[in-house]
């Protein structure tokens, strides 16, 4: 970590993040002066507007976050085998599982650092905006939760792959498998028009990051809105998960456990011993 963040490259994606979302953050105050055409409107309403700021941020640091993290974690294990240094490493000390996790704990504290690095444009929602920094500081885990889910899908694909470029397509693969075949339960219900939902086909919907964050935006600036409440059409123990933040609470926890079976299917594939 101390070499890569004294390198040139580190500094440059840091540079390029960061101003990706200052032109995001520049769009939106745009848009949002462009709806007041006086002073005392701008004075009664803007600084209210200024909530949408997060979510905007927020959603569109996620996106680039999926898109960074399968080409860092993605070449691990098939940039050492390439490197014809994979074998020497299973020959140290270090155990697969410590490689495993020093891999992902190395691909998240950088990923981390460009979050942190965007707290000022966030934090302009929280002090003009009239929102709590619970907010603020409860969207950082959320992130560090899906950085983990995020780094622990491309190791595996590193794991399984030969090259380089075949993991990154398969982590790709696995993450638009994951955040579309949770809903298929749903889409079921809707093909034969039923009307009750199973409670099954929202509760695998805690392991969709998606929903995750779609759920959070709602609760953190809508108040009362729910997605899932709206799924699952009045269904009362849905509306008691979703009531509070239960709900996020243990879809943070149910991905946090889809990432550590992602790392021990990666540590059991590089285990020389595994037969």
């Amino acid at each position: 970590l101390k070499i890569t963040s004294r390198t040139f490259r580190f500094f440059l994606m840091l540079f390029i993040f960061e101003a990706l979302l200052g032109i995001v953050f520049l769009m939106v105050m745009a848009s949002l002066g462009s709806n007041y055409s006086s002073y005392y409107q701008t004075a009664s309403g803007f600084y209210s507007d200024l909530v949408s700021l997060f979510p905007v941020i927020g959603i569109s640091e996620l996106v680039m976050i999926a898109l960074i993290m399968p080409g860092m974690t993605a070449s691990s294990i098939t940039g050492e085998r390439e490197n014809q240094t994979f074998e020497i490493l299973l020959t140290t000390a270090v155990t697969p599982w410590k490689i495993i996790v020093g891999k992902v704990e190395s691909a998240v504290l950088h990923i981390m650092l460009f979050v942190v690095g965007s707290i000022p444009l966030l934090s302009l929602a929280f002090i003009v905006g009239g929102m709590s920094w619970s907010k603020l500081f409860s969207y950082l885990i959320l992130t560090l939760v899906f950085c983990i889910f995020a780094a622990s899908v491309g190791i595996f694909a590193s794991s399984v792959c030969k090259k380089t470029k075949t993991a990154i397509v398969l982590s790709t693969v696995i993450y638009f498998a994951i955040f579309l075949m949770s809903f298929l339960p749903l889409w079921i219900c809707e093909l034969f028009e039923s009307s009750a939902k199973p409670f099954f086909s929202l509760l695998i919907l805690l392991f969709n990051p998606v929903v995750l964050f779609i759920e959070f935006f709602l609760k953190a600036c809508g108040g009362d809105l729910s997605l899932i409440e709206d799924l699952g059409n009045g269904s009362s123990l849905i509306t008691n998960m979703t009531s509070g933040p239960l709900w996020i609470i243990c879809s943070a926890v149910a991905i946090l456990l889809l990432a550590f079976f992602f790392m021990a299917l990666a540590k059991d594939k590089i285990n020389p011993l595994r037969r």
